[in-house]
């Protein structure tokens, strides 16, 4: 069981500011017993639960039951965070080599890293020191891999140099050559893809991400930048450092996305786009043309969220049916 100290613990970790009980654990609000610390977000009805303490900002504390000891916080959801983040603290690393794995001869290993079940690291592999690579994990030959990475089960990196503290989750491809060819009379012609995929420090990418090197220059993703599941990154792409990309974006080849950029599930950039930094995309929108500055854009070719918001009651107006109608809405 993991005991908190006392709330006095919970001031110097998370910004609360009410000392004075033990609890034995974290829950949502819903879920949340007696012994358990939950958190509010803003509203107006009040709130039901059987939290023994609960995070809520100092405008929202009436909303609590009696019985819930208020932890008073600007940003109640953030305390939370940086609570589970102190009672759950990442395991470290325990060196380990299992007796399937395959090594190559020159691959240079560090002795603290752990090695799963089943992986493959092939020649002239370099991994850095308290980095773990899950089950049946393929590193092909000159991978380069930082220390403190997380490499979860049935990834495969081909071609690639990665960073610091990197975690990279299960089924995700990286390296492999990307959809890059000639259309002639008489066939396809290849483009040889002689480029690497370089990946930052601090990066996260999801489940069965798909990332292609680049045909005659490197695939570039920027360090603290968040890549959701099933994404798609073509060949030659850059992405600048804290982009966040939410599961299913199709990230066309040779397409340059700067610092900060936000976008939504389902997004697809059409090939060789760029987004200047700050470029936020909502969801399900297809991008075909570049921006200059940072903005917002939505829809289908994608335009500025206002005129997007604008069309789309225009387009409604446009379409009604008077009532009655069997057709109408």
């Amino acid at each position: 069981m993991v005991t908190l100290q006392s709330i006095l613990e919970l001031t110097k970790t998370t910004g609360a500011d009410k000392e004075g009980a033990v609890f034995s654990g974290i829950a949502a609000i819903d879920d949340a017993l007696p012994h358990q610390v939950s958190f509010a977000r803003s509203g107006k009805d009040p709130i039901q639960t059987q939290a023994g303490a609960c995070f809520i900002h100092p405008s929202q504390i009436s909303r609590l039951p009696e019985s819930v000891m208020p932890l008073l916080s600007e940003d109640p959801y953030k305390a939370f965070v940086l609570l589970a983040r102190f009672l759950y603290p990442s395991e470290p690393v325990a060196p380990f080599v299992h007796k399937t794995a395959i090594i190559a001869s020159d691959a240079r290993v560090h002795a603290s890293c752990s090695i799963g079940p089943g992986v493959v690291i092939e020649a002239d592999v370099i991994v850095g020191k308290g980095t773990s690579i899950g089950a049946y994990s393929i590193l092909g030959k000159g991978v380069v891999v930082g220390e403190d990475c997380s490499i979860e089960s049935h990834v495969t990196l081909m071609h690639a140099s990665i960073g610091q503290k990197v975690c990279i989750k299960a089924g995700a491809r990286i390296g492999q050559r990307g959809f890059g060819f000639l259309m002639e009379k008489e066939g396809m012609i290849d483009i040889p893809h002689i480029g690497l995929v370089r990946i930052g420090d601090r990066v996260e990418i999801g489940a069965q991400c798909t990332i292609d090197r680049g045909t005659f220059q490197d695939t570039c993703i920027g360090d603290d930048s968040r890549i959701d599941n099933l994404v798609q990154i073509g060949h030659n792409v850059k992405i600048g450092k804290r982009v966040v990309l939410a599961a299913q974006c199709g990230i066309s080849g040779s397409c340059i996305i700067g610092d900060g950029c936000m976008l939504g599930g389902q997004v697809g950039l059409a090939d060789h786009m760029t987004l200047a930094p700050g470029t936020r995309v909502a969801a399900k929108s297809g991008v075909m043309r570049s921006t200059r500055e940072a903005c917002v854009l939505a829809g289908i070719p994608a335009v500025p969220a206002g005129q997007w918001r604008r069309q789309v009651v225009h387009l409604e107006k446009s379409v009604r049916l008077p009532l009655g109608n069997k057709e109408g809405v």
